[in-house]
């Protein structure tokens, strides 16, 4: 019987040693880079605007002349940014560029908009908006304009390019 006993307890522990030296484990890493992923649309990229022949002096509002669409996974700030005054396209005539002025809304987002009217001042970038990492279907800013002109402006079509740049904020 000791016999016995000694043979099943040799087998089991040349069992358990077996066993052990069978399992090997190795660990693999898994790596991968999320770049910084930044996207601006705007929902056109000419504003028309015409004045009434009989309209006077004051100001002329543009609610929701755009939408602008923002899709970020870093913080970000909006900007706009004029590089110099209306021009006339029939000729040398300018009026100058803070007479149009913006303002902002976001729709249903935690970022941050401009809401009360300023000036585009020619070679100043503007914040518009800024907020954080957006939801995976961005965020959705509506733009409105107000324009000013008098009579003392000379008749005529003109222009001014704004460019709206996203980046990366601090």
């Amino acid at each position: 019987m000791k016999f016995r006993f000694g043979a099943l307890l040799s087998a089991a522990l040349a069992v358990a040693a077996f066993s052990a030296a069978a399992q090997v484990s190795k660990t693999l890493t898994f790596d991968f880079s999320n770049p910084a992923l930044m996207s601006l649309d705007i929902s056109r990229n000419a504003v028309s605007f015409t004045l009434p022949a009989n309209f006077g002096s004051g100001a002329r509002e543009m609610p929701n002349a755009v939408t602008i669409a923002v899709r970020s996974n870093v913080a970000w700030v909006l900007t706009a940014a004029v590089s110099g005054d209306f021009r006339s396209l029939e000729g040398a005539a300018a009026i100058p560029s803070e007479r149009m002025e913006y303002r902002c809304r976001v729709r249903g987002s935690a970022a941050e908009c401009q809401d009360q009217y300023l000036p585009l001042v020619k070679n100043q970038a503007l914040d518009v908006a800024r907020g954080g990492p957006t939801p995976d279907e961005g965020v959705i800013i509506a733009a409105d304009y107000l324009l000013r002109v008098t009579m003392r402006d000379p008749a005529g079509t003109y222009t001014l390019p704004i460019t709206y740049t996203l980046s990366p904020s601090q």
